[in-house]
């Protein structure tokens, strides 16, 4: 009870004191429900049989598979597009 007590007079005071309160009020939610997050980094990628330890070439290669694969979805989808109008054109005309 008392450390209940404690941690209230202490959340309080955090949240009191703080210039986002909102943001405090969920890093003690998650803190007080065990769901900190925890940053994980990638330490190596492997492109092309090459290991790449550097942080930014590792951040760039990401975004490179990241739009790549947008680009292939978007391809994918004009095509079901274009597929879906040609069966459209074919059951009006028939």
């Amino acid at each position: 009870m008392v450390i209940r007590k404690a941690k209230r007079i202490e959340h309080d005071k955090l949240i009191l004191n703080s210039h986002n309160k909102i943001k405090i009020t969920w890093d003690i939610i998650n803190k007080e429900s065990g769901r900190n997050k925890k940053r994980s980094e990638i330490q190596a990628l492997k492109v092309e049989d090459k290991k790449i330890t550097d942080q930014q070439t590792t951040a760039e290669n990401l975004m490179s598979i990241l739009l790549l694969s947008q680009k292939m979805l978007i391809y994918k989808v004009k095509i079901i597009l274009l597929m879906l109008i040609m069966i459209i054109w074919l059951v009006l005309t028939t």
